[in-house]
């Protein structure tokens, strides 16, 4: 019995790189959700005050690089 494997394209993330930087456009490893997470394909992201302050260096202990935005919409690509 052979097993087939699809590899995932890597994704791409507007990331700051250390504290005061700008975005900038990076590929990386798209991730396999875990028991009880979902991987979202985002359509939308918004990017709130907290992801200002992580961008701008002012949220204490944050530690880079970072990809900021949390608040997205998008469809469901797997379950865990």
């Amino acid at each position: 019995m052979t097993t087939t494997r699809i590899a995932i394209a890597p994704m791409k993330v507007a990331q700051i790189s250390k504290p005061g930087a700008d975005f900038e456009i990076v590929e990386r490893a798209t991730p396999k959700p875990g028991v009880g997470q979902v991987r979202i394909r985002v359509q939308a992201c918004g990017i709130c005050h907290s992801d200002v302050l992580t961008k701008e260096g002012l949220w204490p202990g944050i530690q880079y690089p970072r990809v900021p935005g949390h608040e997205v919409v998008g469809i469901i690509e797997e379950t865990g």
